[in-house]
């Protein structure tokens, strides 16, 4: 038997709650354990979030099917729980050893249609659950004596309101405290409290003592493992995982920090820097660091304010202090980079470091633009090639307004273009063009040098920057540094005239491609495609995908939404002729649109604010919570809708249906502002990203109680079913949203042409809500 009343409904929601806190936390780990594997690249995130909600939606579907079916509905429910505990640690031993199970040799990047694959099956292990346990949380609220659609309505609240907590809680805590495998057995504590909470439920005394022993000892496992075995496990997958990414070096420390996962390798004397499994920089500094930087700094006639962006300078500062400059500003995003450098670090960095004219900014580069008033001379952005969305945005035509508009007059701005050694053409070629194009269009004198790394030198007058050998030995010359070389030979190799002509003139010939932006990231676009083309062992397979995915783009957003309208219209004309559209249709259609928008509106404002304000890896949970935070709202509003008719509810469903509408609409007129948006990006825009993040929760979340409560206005709709069935639609809606949005829509057409998209959308369903 199964007690009834406050109690018992109280259980089932402080269960349900721990459920939302665990998957929450799981999924944000999940994420960042991919972003090392992957070196970074937010793909993954769509992937995660479109694999998650699948395996919710599925997991739904199946419970709707046996929830009302089956007899022991408390045992499946404590059942689930216990698997949740086990899956995560599972997740993440099987992801940080992808490369040897996929494998992908030491140094090779995973092809990225062995991702498409991989991701799915071992996010959805957890999720699934997840989903699986919703409809059987439901019938046991309505066994505990609660109305169906409040009890159902509560049960979304609780599991939003948990995972809010969790977001909070590991943004805030846990992210700088404790590694993944301790987290994982956090999160089974967690669960094993939901679980003892359900046992007590149990009149039976044998089995509520034998249940409530089964959580306890869960709980005491998992307390025993946090402190040592867990860390001690984590160590040793991330030795694993360390073996199978990087060839001949020696691990010798690594951290999850806030922002990235950085690893420290030596070999020899040598040690080198990994931010996110990705190569980030050499200590201690070298008698290339110093080259390099004679180099830069001679592209400038007298440098006196300098910028430096990005990881890796402090390896230059030693010879950059001994120039007659009056200010060093250096912009370093993650401070942990230089914690772990500091015991390999040489006494000239030290010395550097410490220099009264060297000043260190920690934060984002484009951040600390918006927020200075500074001129320089010189600006060096020593970022890596744009293999990601947040990489990217130091490539596009936004950034380098920035930079013109922080340089004086005479001012020169230096970045690395990432090319091929001899050739330029095909994928590669609208890659490195689209990046030119973006700067062509700020930068009227531009110039290519062959080696180190193809740096671009861009002035605003002519004169300023030069690839001539005698000019930038003069200039070196001038300054008369004691102590120090200026390599000729090497230097002569890396300006050699023919070698430079013919990367002009490669680049020159290069054909449109579409400027790098920030609405458009074209080239985060072509980056993908050479990914899919280099990491795949089947070539025609890669060739195939990127010939359609490119045929995609010559096309446009525009076909997609005239598909949209088309289906607009034949639902118009059926619902004139058969008299109307039924509740169950309704319910179900509507849902799964807003899941498919309201997950799509997440992802559109993930990429504009890390366009804005810079890393995401440490806000993931943040940014998720305030979605979470809204579902909760929208749900304990609609809890108990008064409407008794499905006309009524029908009308309640349309208003919020043109709240997410105009959400929608809001959404493109900020993306066609996008300029103006920026230039305030410092004064509110970060609050107003969390406002519509909530928003689109809060509408999302009043609609999900009134999507089951049409749902059962259908005969013989049982809760279980309901709950299940409107649960599945909303989360398959969002599997496609987020897989549409996050590895298509966005990478192809752009922000404003999806939200355009999203609004059509919204439309249609809208107007299927309208009642003859």
């Amino acid at each position: 038997m199964i007690t009834r009343g406050f109690t018992a409904r109280f259980n089932l929601y402080l269960a349900f709650f721990a459920v939302g806190y665990a998957a929450l936390v799981a999924q944000v780990v999940l994420t960042r354990e991919f972003l090392v594997i992957l070196n970074g690249n937010e793909l993954c995130i769509g992937l995660i979030l479109s694999s998650w909600l699948f395996g919710i939606g599925l997991g739904a579907w199946i419970g709707a099917i046996l929830a009302d079916k089956i007899r022991f509905a408390r045992a499946i429910f404590l059942t689930g729980l216990l698997a949740m505990a086990i899956t995560p640690p599972v997740q993440i031993a099987v992801i940080r050893g992808a490369r040897g199970l996929l494998g992908v040799g030491v140094g090779e990047a995973i092809p990225l249609l062995t991702i498409m694959w991989f991701c799915p099956v071992i996010t959805s292990l957890t999720s699934l659950l997840v989903g699986f346990l919703f409809p059987f949380a439901g019938r046991l609220s309505a066994e505990a004596g609660e109305d169906a659609v409040a009890g159902v309505a509560d049960l979304y609240m609780v599991e939003s309101l948990g995972s809010l907590l969790g977001g909070l809680l590991f943004t805030f805590a846990l992210v700088g405290l404790l590694r993944p495998m301790q987290v994982a057995s956090l999160n089974a504590g967690v669960l094993a409290v939901g679980g003892f909470a359900i046992a007590l439920t149990y009149d039976t005394t044998i089995r509520r003592n034998l249940i409530a022993g089964i959580f306890i000892a869960l709980a005491v496992l998992a307390g025993l493992a946090f402190p040592d075995a867990s860390l001690h496990w984590d160590r040793g997958l991330e030795r694993m995982r360390w073996r199978q990414t990087v060839k001949d070096m020696h691990l010798r420390e690594s951290v999850d920090s806030r922002y990235q996962h950085l690893a420290i390798g030596r070999y020899d004397d040598q040690y080198s820097l990994f931010a996110n499994g990705a190569f980030a920089g050499y200590a201690p500094a070298d008698y290339s660091h110093a080259q390099l930087a004679h180099f830069l700094l001679s592209q400038h006639p007298e440098p006196e304010e300098l910028l430096l962006i990005g990881n890796g300078a402090e390896g230059m500062l030693p010879s950059l202090v001994k120039y007659p400059v009056r200010k060093i500003d250096y912009v370093l995003q993650d401070d942990m980079v230089l914690k772990l450098l500091n015991p390999v670090k040489s006494n000239e960095q030290l010395h550097a470091l410490n220099d009264p004219r060297v000043n260190i900014d920690l934060g984002d580069g484009r951040g600390f633009l918006q927020t200075t008033s500074q001129k320089y001379d010189l600006i060096i952005a020593l970022v890596p090639p744009p293999s990601n969305a947040l990489l990217n945005r130091y490539f596009t035509q936004d950034f380098f307004r920035q930079v013109r508009s922080h340089l004086n007059p005479k001012g020169a701005f230096i970045i690395p273009l990432p090319m091929t050694p001899n050739y330029i053409g095909g994928i590669v070629g609208s890659y490195v063009g689209s990046i030119n194009e973006a700067l062509k269009s700020v930068f009227p004198e531009i110039v290519y040098g062959y080696l180190p790394q193809d740096f671009a030198f861009c002035a605003i007058e002519p004169g300023v920057v030069t690839t001539d050998f005698s000019e930038l030995s003069r200039r070196w010359q001038s300054r008369g540094l004691t102590g120090e070389s200026f390599h000729e030979v090497l230097f002569r190799d890396w300006l050699d005239p023919y070698r430079v002509a013919q990367r002009r003139a490669q680049i020159d010939a290069l054909p449109e491609s579409g400027g790098n932006s920030d609405l458009l990231p074209t080239a985060y676009f072509y980056r993908l495609l050479i990914w899919n083309r280099t990491s795949s062992s089947e070539r025609s397979a890669a060739d195939a995908i990127n010939n359609f995915i490119l045929g995609l783009r010559g096309l446009s957003v525009w076909p997609l939404i005239a598909v949209i309208l088309i289906f607009l219209a034949i639902s118009l004309v059926v619902r004139q002729t058969r008299g109307g559209v039924s509740n169950r249709f309704i319910g179900l259609f509507v849902i799964s649109s807003t899941g498919f928008t309201a997950i799509a509106i997440e992802i559109l404002l993930i990429f504009t604010y890390q366009n804005l304000f810079g890393y995401i890896y440490h806000e993931i949970g943040l940014i998720v919570a305030a979605f979470m935070a809204g579902l909760a709202l929208g749900a304990w509003w609609m809890r108990k809708p008064k409407i008794q008719g499905a006309a009524g509810l029908r009308n309640k469903l349309l208003k919020f249906e043109i709240g997410i509408l105009v959400l929608c609409v809001s959404l493109v007129l900020g993306f066609l502002l996008g300029e103006q948006i920026s230039a305030v990006a410092a004064f509110g825009t970060r609050y107003l990203t969390f406002v519509l993040l909530v928003s689109a929760g809060l509408l999302t979340g009043a609609e999900f109680p009134l999507a089951v409560a049409l749902f059962m206005k259908s005969k013989q709709a049982k809760v279980g079913a309901g709950a299940g069935a409107i649960d599945s639609a909303d989360h398959i809606g969002a599997t496609l949203g987020a897989a549409a949005t996050g590895v298509l829509l966005v990478p192809i057409f752009g922000l404003w042409p999806t939200a355009i998209l999203l609004v059509c959308l919204k439309a249609t369903s809208s107007i299927l809500v309208i009642r003859n």
